[in-house]
Formats: structure tokens, C-alpha cells, sequence
């Protein structure tokens, strides 16, 4: 089965909410790591890519991707901000849909500021745009979303198998549905971080 839809979204910006909703309307759908071939979907991507092979050959039936980041304190994979990475996607997928999941850009970064240490990784070992050791302060990483929103942005402009919403839009969820041809038959609130840094849901 061909890849469906890829998530360009970043971690703390609604991509659990949107994982769980295609989990609960029937799509098989990956959300960084899976266990049942245990592998991180952007290692893995990367390496398949550079071997000239699918990208998604370790994860067989998967019919979306909703956060494809990886990040520890000794690597950095974000396939999701890399425009080489996204033309071999569609590539490789000929009908495959993009979406961007938007939230304050200043409340992303008040997020990842309490979840574990995020900050602390993305400080070390870097990411597209933000270089290693440059993460300092967190109106650094809010310029560093604001980037990515842009590019993103730039990069699908006038293109119909992009979509981009807010994550606070009532209607966000019959706008997904639509767009990918599938009601989408649960909406709501994954993943959220509590004051002490632990979350619900998947972490990593």
C-alpha cells in the first residue's frame, strides 16, 4: 500500500492528536516509532533514501506518517523539514497528501520548554535550521518554528495535495477528512503536557 499522507508537523504541535485520529478511523498511520518492526521512521527513512531504496520499506502498509522526527542527544533526523526528503516522498508516492498541522508557534516552544529534555537535545545536537549549540534561548526556537512554518509555506505554495490548519480550528477535523477522502472519526487532545514535563500518550 502507497504512503496516503505525511505529516510535516512539529513535535508539540497537535501530531499525536492527529495520529490518534487516524488510528481511530481505521488508518494504519506512524508516529515516529513503531513497535512492531521497531525502528524510528527517520532513521530509517534517511538510511533507505541514501541506499537509493523506498523509504518506507521498514514499515510495510503504513499508510501515514504524522511525526517522522527523531531526535537524541547524539542524532537528528527531521525528514519533515528537508525539501530534498520531501520531493523523494512524493516521489515515491505519486498521490500522496502533505499536511501542516499549525499552533502558536510561541506556545509550541512553552511546550517543548517543559517536556523532558527536548530543549536540551535540540540544544546539542541541532536540527534543519537551528545548528548544534544554538538553541539558547527559547525566542531562538520560536524564530526557529516561525522558519519552518515559512518555508513549508513557500516550498507548497499552490499546490493541491497540501493542506495546513490550526489545530485550535473547530472544523479542522472535517477539513482533514475531506482533503484525504476519509472522515476522520474521532477528534480531540493526545498527548498533553502536564506542568512537570510527563505526558500522555506516546513520548520519546
Amino acid at each position: 500500500m502507497a504512503l496516503r499522507v505525511f505529516g510535516l508537523g512539529l513535535p508539540k504541535s497537535g501530531t499525536s492528536t492527529l495520529q490518534d485520529a487516524f488510528l481511530r478511523s481505521g488508518m494504519k498511520s506512524l508516529h515516529w516509532y513503531t513497535k512492531t518492526v521497531e525502528k524510528f521512521a527517520g532513521n530509517s527513512m534517511y538510511h533507505r533514501w541514501y541506499r537509493g531504496e523506498n523509504i518506507m520499506a521498514d514499515f510495510p502498509g503504513f499508510e501515514a506518517v504524522t511525526q517522522p522526527d527523531l531526535i537524541t542527544t547524539t542524532t537528528s533526523f527531521w525528514p519533515q523539514m528537508d525539501p530534498a526528503m520531501l520531493r523523494e516522498v512524493a516521489r515515491q508516492n505519486p498521490d500522496v497528501k502533505f499536511i501542516l498541522n499549525l499552533r502558536d508557534p510561541v506556545a509550541i516552544a512553552n511546550s517543548m520548554e517543559k517536556w523532558g529534555n527536548f530543549m536540551e537535545r535540540l540544544h546539542k545536537v541541532g536540527a534543519p535550521g537551528m545548528p548544534p549549540r544554538c538553541a539558547t534561548t527559547k525566542k531562538r526556537v520560536i524564530r526557529w518554528i516561525e522558519g519552518h512554518y515559512a518555508n513549508t509555506m513557500e516550498l507548497f505554495e499552490g499546490k493541491d495535495n497540501f493542506l495546513s490548519y490550526d489545530i485550535e480550528d473547530k472544523d479542522a477535523n472535517i477539513r482533514i477528512g475531506e482533503f484525504i477522502g476519509q472522515p476522520l472519526e474521532w477528534w480531540g487532545h493526545s498527548n498533553k503536557t502536564r506542568e512537570n514535563g510527563e505526558t500522555r500518550g506516546v513520548v520519546y
